[in-house]
């Protein structure tokens, strides 16, 4: 569930969605350029911000995603912008779920596409024990050592 972004501007809907490491603040200097042009959305995904309920992974939020898109105006031109794992959020979502894009621009995506659901429970438990202890650093604050963890 999406309950923390921001949103700017008047236009096409421009929806931007961070990567790891990040929220909707990653976004505030686009938004600055793009909000006078575009209605600019900037979602924080579940557990990138505050403590949140739920699960974590690629289809927890793709599914948010799609839920917020549903809940914001998507009467206009809908365009994408998402970097890293954003990236890979959006190009699931978009296997899963009807959403009328327009465009999307994914820079740097990492998912190795669509794969099976019981590969997919793989894919994930591997990725929820690499990014743990990187949230856990990220969560106290304390970045430098949360990149080193990634990295």
């Amino acid at each position: 569930m999406i309950t923390d972004y921001l949103r700017d501007g008047a236009g096409d809907l421009i929806v931007l969605v961070h990567g790891a490491l990040a929220d909707m603040r990653m976004w505030l200097p686009h938004v600055e350029l793009l909000k006078s042009e575009f209605d600019v959305a900037a979602p924080t995904q579940r557990h990138f911000g505050k403590p949140s309920d739920g699960g974590f992974g690629l289809n927890t939020h793709a599914d948010d995603l799609a839920s917020f898109l549903q809940e914001v105006d998507v009467r206009k031109p809908l365009h994408l912008v998402a970097w890293s794992y954003g990236a890979d959020v959006v190009l699931n979502m978009l296997t899963r779920h009807e959403v009328p894009v327009t465009s999307a621009f994914l820079y740097e995506p990492g998912y190795p596409g669509c794969v099976a659901e019981e590969d997919m429970q793989e894919w994930s438990a591997d990725a929820n024990e690499m990014f743990g202890p990187v949230f856990t650093l990220a969560g106290q604050h304390r970045l430098p050592e949360a990149v080193e963890a990634l990295i």
